[in-house]
């Protein structure tokens, strides 16, 4: 049987990609229909204001196959965290788990799982100039690419490999991914009471130098070819859309492909992602 002939039909996107579950998620994702071979997007950088070290924020590409406690997800974009990066630079990273993250979890070089393959590169490398709230923008090119056997992550303008993720890691990705999906997530204080900014910290209305811009997207088909998003076959999860928002454009005029999406939000109190 061919990949493209299994029933992918189901939820428009999993749940249980708000891992940890405290944590709040605003996602632009294909509608699950088909296996997918990966993703690739510019995504504008932004240096966001934590209130805590133990807060993080992220602007990335998820892959993700299976679901409930075998779900198998990889992360890859940039992201705030000072817990792991010692800093509150927008930094690159990467992320994995097999298993929603109940047992198995990492972040960039942290455990065995990522294999890095570009000595110029590393993961956790600065991404600077960052954004300018109402001025200049800057943005960085990310892709997760099911190639050669394994899953690449490939980043800037030439897409250069940064490293990749054996496949035999992955059961539930080996045929290529059920979803794919582009935006961010926003962790909270340890106890959940405090949500950070998301993107700029600003939530969109469609102006790409006020709330963080996603551009030139693409997915890869079962065929293996460059394609790109419609309206039709997205969907867009915001978990808390009092603090967060999300507006995709397929009239996008800073876009070649004239798709993009804006998103983002100020976070605060108040802001616990929702359960349901």
């Amino acid at each position: 049987m061919n990949p493209e002939d299994d029933d992918l039909s189901g939820d428009s996107f999993y749940d249980a990609v708000r891992f940890p579950y405290y944590q709040n998620v605003v996602s632009h994702s294909l509608i699950k229909a088909q296996y997918y071979h990966g993703a690739k997007a510019r995504i504008a950088v932004h240096n966001v204001s934590l209130s805590d070290n133990g807060q993080s924020s992220s602007a990335n590409i998820w892959v993700l196959g299976g679901s409930d406690d075998s779900l198998n997800v990889l992360m890859a974009g940039w992201q705030v965290n000072p817990a792991v990066n010692g800093d509150n630079l927008p930094r690159t990273f990467v992320y994995w788990t097999v298993d929603t993250g109940v047992t198995t979890g990492c972040y960039n070089m942290l455990c065995q799982g990522f294999v890095l393959v570009n000595p110029n590169i590393h993961v956790g490398s600065s991404i600077l100039p960052a954004s300018i709230y109402q001025g200049q923008q800057y943005d960085y090119q990310f892709s997760i690419v099911q190639a050669i056997g394994h899953w690449w992550v490939r980043v800037g303008d030439n897409q250069v490999g940064l490293g990749y993720w054996p496949n035999e890691l992955f059961p539930n990705l080996l045929r290529g991914a059920d979803q794919v999906a582009w935006g961010g997530s926003a962790q909270p204080t340890l106890y959940g009471d405090e949500s950070p900014p998301l993107g700029s910290g600003h939530k969109p209305n469609g102006k790409p130098d006020e709330a963080i811009f996603v551009r030139n997207i693409q997915y890869i088909a079962p065929n293996y070819i460059l394609s790109i998003p419609t309206l039709n076959n997205t969907i867009n999860y915001v978990s808390n859309s009092s603090c967060y928002d999300l507006i995709s454009n397929e009239n996008c005029s800073f876009d070649p492909f004239k798709y993009c999406f804006t998103f983002g939000g100020p976070g605060g109190h108040g802001c616990e992602a929702s359960t349901t």
